[in-house]
């Protein structure tokens, strides 16, 4: 679709060829956790009665189970405009610094939220979103995964693609209208029994390793050989400054 007028696609095809493109590559993404990473115009081609082409597949993503649960609740908090959702999702996929201030991070989430969904998802711009929660997240020195990186260059690329088939396409919108499915999934009796015999599995685990630990720490305590070490976060500050 790199040279979109030659094709000659009245208003309502570029729309649905538009929507087909988003839905595809939502489901690639949420659906099946293996997604084509390089959606720009050159690698999609519009085929004989409206159908979608794919090309040039070598660069790729993948989002495991958790990761893909996650970024799924991330778009439900956006959504409904929960900041404490949204900032759990990113503690739980990132690599925290011990010295991290929540209150801070909550703060900059409201007004992360603030500026961009003032109205409704129709206003919001995803690439200058994404860009504004990427700065935030690096000004807090979270460390994220590489393959969510790779995904929210998916997101700004799409954007811009579907938008040069509909100038209309908004992104926000159709995420807006795309988490019924990510409900559904979410609370499908498949996934429901695969997250609890996972819980069964770890929780069998642990109660099996238990005994072990404390008989190891009765055994140390016995040859007088157990220590609790105490660490106090920022004391010597406080410390020098008495």
């Amino acid at each position: 679709v790199h040279n979109i007028s030659e094709l000659n696609l009245n208003k309502q095809q570029s729309h649905e060829f538009a929507i087909l493109g988003a839905n595809t590559y939502a489901d690639m993404i949420f659906r099946d956790n293996f997604f084509h990473a390089d959606p720009h115009p050159g690698n999609l081609l519009y085929l004989n009665k409206g159908s979608l082409g794919i090309l040039d597949c070598g660069m790729v993503g993948r989002l495991d189970p958790y990761t893909n649960e996650k970024i799924e609740e991330m778009i439900l908090g956006v959504a409904q405009r929960d900041s404490e959702l949204i900032k759990n999702v990113i503690l739980d996929l990132g690599s925290v610094p011990n010295d991290i201030d929540y209150n801070e991070l909550s703060f900059q989430i409201d007004a992360f939220l603030d500026r961009h969904l003032q109205s409704s998802l129709s206003d919001l711009d995803m690439t200058g979103a994404i860009r504004d929660i990427t700065g935030i997240i690096q000004n807090f020195h979270i460390i994220l995964p590489a393959n969510i990186s790779i995904l929210f260059r998916v997101l700004i690329i799409l954007e811009g693609t579907a938008k040069k088939l509909d100038p209309s396409f908004n992104i926000a919108d159709f995420f807006d209208a795309y988490k019924s499915k990510i409900i559904q999934r979410k609370f499908s009796p498949k996934r429901l029994f695969f997250k609890l015999s996972k819980n069964i599995r770890l929780w069998d685990s642990i109660i099996g390793q238990t005994p072990v630990v404390l008989s190891k720490i009765l055994r140390q305590t016995e040859r007088n050989n157990f220590e609790i070490k105490v660490r106090h976060q920022n004391l010597d500050k406080s410390v020098n400054k008495i």
